[in-house]
């Protein structure tokens, strides 16, 4: 038996493991199931299945981490450009005086509620990557 006949059959048992199990969504259930379970390849079955979607949970986890640092790193370019920009165009006098303190007022607002918003954001994804994490347990 070749290594790939070996890799085709982990991955037909897998995929029959996975399809077998699909409708149950809870992580939880699934670990009860496996206590419940009497027989050793039902219970193998079910150790593939819960580790599966374990991966699965920690990619997603990983993801928000990952979600959480672009959030935090672009909060204050992404705040920055506005008023800058506009600052620019007041200096080169393409903003007229009437209206080049309301539009430079403005810029800084939304600026400020840009780095607002980014910064809560990042927050909220890496409290989520964290507290998942922490339910998630080891992987692996």
């Amino acid at each position: 038996m070749s290594i790939e006949n070996i890799a085709a059959q982990a991955l037909a048992e897998r995929i029959e493991a996975m399809n077998a199990y699909a409708g149950v969504a809870d992580l939880r259930a699934l670990e009860e199931l496996r206590f419940k379970a009497e027989g050793a390849e039902d219970q193998r079955i079910l150790d593939l299945v819960i580790l599966a979607r374990r991966r699965e949970a920690k990619v997603e986890l990983e993801t928000f981490d990952r979600l959480a640092e672009l959030y935090d790193k672009s909060a204050l370019p992404a705040a920055a450009a506005l008023p800058a920009f506009l600052t620019f165009l007041a200096g080169e006098h393409v903003i007229v005086d009437p209206w080049r303190t309301k539009f430079l007022m403005l810029a800084y607002l939304f600026g400020g509620s840009v780095w607002i918003f980014c910064r809560f954001r990042s927050h909220v994804c890496s409290l989520k990557a964290k507290l998942g994490a922490a339910a998630l347990g080891k992987v692996d």
